[in-house]
C-alpha cells in the first residue's frame, strides 16, 4: 500500500472518531424537551469499527497463491465487511429510536458512520486492488 493511501485512511479514521467522540462529549437537547443531555452509548460502535477490516485481511492473507479459493475469500471478507459496517450505521438508528441518544448525537454519529464507511470502502480498495503499481 502505497504511504499516499495509507495517510488518507488515517485521515479518514481520524475525522470519523472525532465526530464519534463529539456525538458522546457535547451537551445537545434532547429531543423530549427535558434539557441538554450527553451519552456515551455511541462510542460502542468504535467495537464495529475495530472488527470491520478483519475478515478481509485474514482472507488477504490467507490465500496468497491460489487464485480461485483468494477470489473467494475476498469476496466473503467484503461481505463481512459489508455486515459489519450496517451495523456501524444501524446501531445508533436503534439507540435513537430507543430514545437514548438525542438527535444530534445521531447526525454525529451517522456522520462518523459515513466517514468510516468511505474509509473502510477505499481501503478495500487499496487492499483488493492491484500492487502492479511499484
Amino acid at each position: 500500500m502505497k504511504p499516499a493511501s495509507l495517510f488518507c485512511i488515517v485521515i479518514g479514521m481520524f475525522l470519523s472518531l472525532t465526530m464519534l467522540i463529539l456525538a458522546c462529549a457535547l451537551q445537545l437537547d434532547s429531543a423530549d424537551g427535558s434539557g441538554k443531555t450527553n451519552n456515551w452509548y455511541p462510542i460502542f460502535t468504535m467495537c464495529f469499527y475495530m472488527v470491520a477490516m478483519i475478515p478481509l485481511v485474514f482472507g488477504y492473507k490467507m490465500f496468497g497463491g491460489d487464485d480461485e479459493r483468494e477470489s473467494a475469500c475476498l469476496s466473503f471478507g467484503v461481505f463481512g465487511i459489508a455486515v459489519i459496517l450496517t451495523s456501524v450505521v444501524g446501531f445508533p438508528v436503534v439507540l435513537f429510536a430507543a430514545n437514548i441518544i438525542t438527535p444530534g448525537a445521531l447526525g454525529l454519529t451517522l456522520g462518523s458512520s459515513a466517514f468510516a464507511v468511505l474509509t473502510f470502502a477505499f481501503a478495500v480498495k487499496q487492499l483488493v486492488g492491484d500492487d502492479d503499481s511499484y
